[in-house]
């Protein structure tokens, strides 16, 4: 197989000014055709909006998250763009920008292409007609130390994990394979060179796909003597948890910014930690607690979404009303709450437990967490962690200024991630790194096989 070049997504960008207000503000297209705001001044960053109306030369898009929609009319370069929020209307004024990544600076790259071969390939499972889209770095100098399949978080992530222009799981596969290390990484269902249908899987699907990745380079690269494990971030983890719990099949895990107590948990724990970021009045935020956990309890009891429909529906309702009165508004956010909340991925991440699996778990295992993480509270899930009787203890590794992406960082908040100039810490690297030479369990694979190549 030859070496190749991935080739990027294509992004259409502009940045101007909301004129009355002198704020700068940055709009995206993606090319799956999604409309994304950056506001920095407000801290506001990577907001997805959904289109409601489009025609010939104007769209309007909405943001729930912040409650504005934006009308646009392209006039080749420029975009004449009107904000309305809150009863207001702005003018902005906006520029295409040739690059999106100009706005942002990365401070990793590549650095060790020379290290390794980079390969490009398509799995195929022949029976439900689908294909799963990987990059492979395999070093040159041999023997391979071991193989690592990287597993992404919540929601459909490219090979690279591509999040605000930045590329974790490139960094993580260049500086592994650099390090001996041969490294898989897959887009996941439905996007880039994958098929299949990611808003009907469960996390089980997932992990069905991880093992016909490891079955196929261990049956097409004659590496069955090579130890082989998994690296997952967030759900990933979830995943890589749920892949060894099935197969038994893995000889080590990585686990990075894991949940360890239950999704229904982290999901709320974040929900209020929302509402306490956008300073919502004490008296509001404790009625919406008692909605979002009548929604959860709905979600976690039923298996049927066809059953509780009526009742999740009563519940955001009174649960948006809170904040909207505008019908036309309110009904585009409750239905699509009611689509997040059927989603099989989501009900599925909702009622995970990674304490029964992390019970079970008889592999050596690395787990990494940022102290400053405001996505998946990290003292709550160590102390839940400390509780568990393992079979096999883990290496529990905690760095203080890092956030949920393994990023140095002031605050930990989310709207540092894209102004955030390092895609993860080079201290996480070497500790992942050091981590699995030192583990006599999975060298001793490796020197068998060492052993086995001088008598070959």
């Amino acid at each position: 197989m030859r070496k190749t070049e991935r080739k990027a997504k294509i992004y259409k960008a502009w940045k101007g000014l909301v004129k009355s207000e002198s704020i700068e503000f940055i709009l995206y297209k993606s090319s799956e055709d999604d409309f994304i705001i950056d506001i920095p001044s407000q801290n506001l960053f990577s907001i997805k909006g959904e289109d409601k109306n489009r025609a010939l030369n104007y769209i309007e898009v909405y943001f729930s998250s912040i409650e504005a929609s934006l009308h646009l009319k392209t006039n080749k370069n420029t975009l004449e763009c009107t904000l309305y929020q809150a009863k207001k209307q702005y003018a902005v004024s906006l520029e295409s920008i040739t690059d999106i990544y100009s706005i942002y600076v990365r401070s990793q790259s590549k650095n060790h292409k020379n290290s390794y071969i980079e390969e490009e390939i398509k799995i195929s499972d022949n029976i439900e007609q689908t294909k799963i889209g990987c990059t492979i770095t395999t070093p040159i100098k041999k023997p391979i130390k071991s193989i690592i399949i990287l597993l992404s978080g919540s929601g459909q992530h490219d090979r690279n994990q591509n999040i605000l222009g930045h590329k974790p799981f490139e960094i993580i596969a260049d500086y592994l394979s650099y390090k001996g290390h041969m490294v898989v990484r897959f887009d996941n269902r439905g996007i880039g060179e994958s098929t299949g249908l990611y808003q009907r899987s469960t996390l089980l699907d997932f992990s069905k796909d991880v093992l016909k990745i490891k079955n196929f380079i261990q049956k097409e690269y004659n590496t069955n003597r090579i130890p082989i494990g998994l690296l997952g971030h967030s759900e990933g983890a979830t995943v890589a948890l749920i892949t060894e719990e099935e197969s038994n099949d893995f000889d080590f895990l990585v686990l990075l910014s894991p949940p360890i107590i239950p999704g229904y948990k982290i999901y709320r724990n974040q929900f209020i930690e929302n509402q306490i970021i956008h300073k919502q009045r004490h008296r509001i935020k404790n009625i919406k607690i008692v909605y979002i956990d009548r929604i959860i309890e709905l979600i976690l009891k039923n298996s049927e979404y066809k059953n509780i429909k009526i009742k999740l529906k009563k519940n955001i309702e009174k649960l948006v009303e809170l904040d909207i009165k505008e019908k036309k508004t309110k009904d585009f956010i409750i239905n699509k709450s009611l689509d997040l909340y059927n989603s099989i991925p989501f009900r599925s991440f909702m009622k995970s437990k990674n304490e029964i699996y992390l019970k079970n778990l008889r592999k050596p295992s690395l787990i990494i967490f940022g102290m400053l993480d405001k996505q998946i509270n990290p003292v709550e899930n160590i102390k839940k962690l400390r509780e568990i009787n393992f079979k096999t203890q883990p290496k529990i590794k905690k760095f203080n200024d890092l956030n949920h992406l393994l990023q140095t960082c002031k605050t930990g908040h989310p709207s540092e991630y894209s102004t955030n100039s390092e895609t993860i810490s080079p201290r996480v690297l070497k500790e992942i790194s050091t981590w699995m030479d030192n583990r006599e369990d999975i060298k001793y694979k490796s020197k068998n096989l060492k052993n086995q190549l001088k008598k070959d």
